[in-house]
């Protein structure tokens, strides 16, 4: 759900540049709902193009870093130049940093939108992953923060027309 303009989030964050950055020190909600036939869905995926390659990656909203793996990058034409790294970067829940082999950056086009991206090229077969950035950059996800309850009263006076009708 997003309120009145993808552009509009409401943060108590000052140092927010950007939704994604809020995601970074967003507080948790009090609960979570998910429904159950959400556990049987396979995980969101898109074809976009990587330097002009067409590639099958994985959405995920949580990842500030995009990852391609080896097999991927190696199937890039033209292959990018690889520059070398000492980032360390540990997959979710896991403690044990993946093995990577450089950095690239590189145009990634989606829906007639483009961006530069900056992957991370992973040794190990990972598959490749977008990060929260280039998703946003791209149009493919829109990010909106929690409203609290000291802005909620503010909302319908700034956003009317989501008070107006049915739903």
């Amino acid at each position: 759900m997003q309120l009145c303009a993808p552009s509009v989030v409401y943060s108590d964050d000052e140092d927010c540049r950007t939704p994604c950055d809020c995601l970074r020190g967003a507080r948790p909600p009090p609960y979570n709902v998910r429904r159950e036939s959400d556990r049987k869905r396979p995980p969101p995926k898109c074809t976009v193009e990587i330097g002009g390659t067409i590639v099958r990656v994985l959405i995920d909203t949580m990842a500030f870093v995009s990852v391609i793996d080896l097999v991927q990058f190696d199937k890039l034409i033209p292959l990018p130049k690889l520059a070398p790294t000492k980032e360390r970067i540990n997959p979710y829940g896991g403690t044990e940093p993946l093995s990577l082999k450089g950095v690239i950056n590189i145009k990634v086009v989606s829906n007639k939108k483009a961006t530069q991206a900056r992957f991370c090229v992973s040794e190990w077969g990972t598959g490749t992953l977008l990060g929260c950035h280039t998703e946003e950059d791209l149009g493919l996800v829109f990010f909106t923060k929690q409203v609290h309850e000291s802005q909620a009263a503010a909302i319908p006076q700034e956003c009317p027309q989501l008070f107006k009708g049915l739903g």
